[in-house]
């Protein structure tokens, strides 16, 4: 389990946040979020970091990309340290291509801390006077 745990801090971006659930570990990645990754006892599953609004209060939700049972990886640890890697590696890559570039301040946001699509949430309240 340690050397489970080294191989997915080594992949993750920073900050990375640890959590402990019953019987696994959490590690959610990336400010903002980008991929969160329970270790269970036998397997990995790897989720597409994401936020949902209830109100004005933002509770993650993240959406499952993908699940491997330990007994399916490599039995080669370079291998199978390469599988996870690049498995974490994919849905990162795909939660970052879903963020836009503000069209005032031109920061790259994820999709729920956009407006309309093309304007962040904070540009909107300073500059269009919108109130969230």
């Amino acid at each position: 389990m340690e050397e489970l745990r080294a191989i997915i801090l080594s992949a993750l971006p920073a900050p990375i946040r640890e959590e402990s659930e019953s019987a696994e570990l959490v590690f959610v990645a990336g400010e903002p979020g980008l991929v969160l990754v329970r270790l269970r006892d036998s397997s990995l599953d790897v989720e597409l970091f994401g936020v949902r609004w209830d109100g004005q209060i933002p509770v993650q939700d993240s959406e499952p990309f993908a699940s491997v049972s330990f007994d399916r990886l490599p039995k080669d640890g370079t291998a199978a340290r390469e599988c996870l890697a690049d498995i974490i590696r994919a849905a990162i890559l795909i939660r970052q291509a879903s963020f836009r570039r503000c069209e005032i301040c031109g920061k790259p946001n994820p999709p729920e801390w956009l407006h309309d699509g093309k304007t962040c949430q904070g540009c909107a309240e300073r500059v269009l006077g919108v109130v969230h």
